[in-house]
């Protein structure tokens, strides 16, 4: 049983506090919002409201926050000298240009720095069907390989510190994409009157991989249309990503040759591909 301190107890921070604890862990909640922390209080988690009151033997410092400007925020009012030598693993969504910015400004504090993204449905932290990834700082990521083991099977995926990120932002595009059209679908089917039950069915057989993800994210409810509520927020995802990928300017690297040879990667693995999302 390691002491991890969890800054940060919302929609992911409470994922990943629920995994640790499951896992036989010792965790503090740091948190202004006591109440956000109060279940897992109840369950034998501790709760502090600011970083400076977490154990200082803590094994690693969890950042589940808002944006890299609480993640500034937070750090800078510890005192000078008391994150030398710790562990940071910062899942927070940040932009792809904030990512060097945020990993020099933690790593000035003398803390190792690991930056992380899950790339997970809802619900899937904490089993086998998790996926969550590292990069940064290789020794540190061994160094805690068995308390990320909590979360899924620990993967490093580059020192490069844009690693992390880079996958969590086309992961979050494809997601967002394919449960938006599953939406926009049901909604045509309102509209026009056709039976949401055959539509669904005709998804799960013609795009398996559409269907799984609408199926892992989307609680389906046709008579309430309480599955609606997920339409917004998937739409100002994308509006999000629209607006990442034209300020990236990725595009000057998609050459014509670029494009042809990506057109053929993607031909040569498409049958395994759609085999590994097929539903049963």
């Amino acid at each position: 049983m390691a002491k991890i301190t969890c800054v940060g107890c919302g929609a992911l921070g409470s994922q990943l506090v629920s995994a640790l604890m499951k896992a036989g862990h010792d965790v503090t909640i740091v948190d202004v919002n006591s109440s956000m922390a109060a279940p897992y209080v109840a369950q034998g988690a501790h709760c502090v409201s600011s970083l400076e009151q977490a154990p200082v033997d803590t094994a690693c410092i969890l950042l589940c926050l808002p944006d890299s400007g609480v993640v500034k925020s937070v750090l800078s009012a510890c005192p000078t000298g008391m994150l030398k030598g710790k562990i940071i693993v910062n899942p927070t969504y940040v932009t792809l240009a904030e990512v060097a910015d945020l990993q020099a400004y933690i790593e000035q504090t003398g803390a190792l720095y690991l930056d992380a993204a899950v790339i997970s449905h809802a619900g899937d932290v904490g089993t086998d069907d998790g996926y969550v990834v590292y990069s940064g700082n290789k020794a540190a990521f061994e160094q805690i390989q068995d308390i990320l083991s909590a979360f899924s099977k620990p993967v490093f995926a580059s020192e490069n510190i844009i690693g992390a990120k880079l996958l969590n932002y086309t992961a979050t595009g494809v997601q967002s994409i394919f449960e938006l059209s599953f939406l926009d679908g049901l909604a045509l089917c309102a509209k026009y009157g056709y039976p949401p039950e055959e539509y669904v069915f005709h998804v799960q057989k013609a795009m398996p991989p559409l269907a799984e993800a609408a199926h892992r994210n989307t609680f389906l409810c046709f008579s309430t249309g309480e599955d609606y509520g997920h339409y917004d927020d998937n739409i100002h995802a994308m509006e999000q990503l629209v607006d990442l990928v034209q300020k990236s300017d990725a595009v000057k690297e998609l050459t014509p040759e670029r494009q042809k040879q990506i057109h053929a990667d993607l031909l040569a693995h498409w049958t395994s591909v759609m085999e590994s999302y097929k539903l049963n």
